[in-house]
């Protein structure tokens, strides 16, 4: 059960540094390709949200609700998955 504590831990963290890094390209290069592939890895997860929040003056707060809820789904998870860990 360690393991899957580990694992969950792992990809929580692995997508909260892609939506950093999706972030940081998108303010160096607004309107450019570079941004392909994480926009493709993060544009659906991210357009649900854009949906429901809309960009207050240009900033656009979907990926922060993003990193809220990996962080908050990973808390639940492994303290869910803790109590069966002795």
């Amino acid at each position: 059960m360690k393991g899957v504590i580990t694992a969950i831990n792992i990809l929580g963290q692995l997508l909260a540094v892609l939506v950093v890094l999706y972030v940081i390209i998108q303010m160096i290069f607004p309107n450019s390709e570079r941004r392909g592939v994480l926009a493709r890895l993060l544009d659906p997860i991210l357009a649900p949200i854009r949906k429901r929040v809309k960009p207050y003056k240009g900033f656009d707060f979907a990926p922060l609700i993003l990193l809220v809820l990996i962080l908050l789904v990973e808390i639940v998870v492994v303290a869910v998955l803790g109590r069966f860990v002795k």
